[in-house]
């Protein structure tokens, strides 16, 4: 038992030395690339719409998925941002579990009342 507490810490400085780098890198790469975090933002709000479209398809949940992965690609592409079938499908994934957190979240509609008026010229 010893042996692994000994091993672990050892082990947590060079833990800690790579999260460090991955934020450093991270950080630089926001500050130096903006625009593509931009375009990512904007692809995902593409796939949103995307899966809202497929919603009203009449397919299966898998064909919907690779329809909408398909689609997604084909608007990277469009937009000129480099995007994996993976990350696309990681994309498409989340917006259809937003949108389904989303409408299990939203309480029923009440009806509002309607107001109605008599005319009583009408008689």
């Amino acid at each position: 038992m010893k042996e692994i507490t000994d091993f672990m810490q050892t082990l947590w400085p060079y833990v800690f030395l790579v999260a460090g780098i991955v934020v450093y890198v991270y950080h630089w790469a926001q500050a130096h690339n903006k625009n593509l975090a931009e375009k990512m933002q904007g692809l995902y709000e593409v796939a949103k719409n995307i899966v809202a479209q497929e919603a009203t398809t009449d397919k299966s949940g898998a064909e919907k998925k690779l329809s909408g992965t398909a689609s997604l690609v084909k608007q990277a592409n469009e937009f000129k941002v480099p995007l994996t079938t993976a990350n696309a499908q990681g994309m498409i994934e989340r917006a259809y579990n937003e949108t389904q957190t989303q409408s299990e979240n939203k309480p029923a509609e009440m009806p509002q009342p309607v107001e109605v008026t008599t005319d009583e010229t009408a008689e």
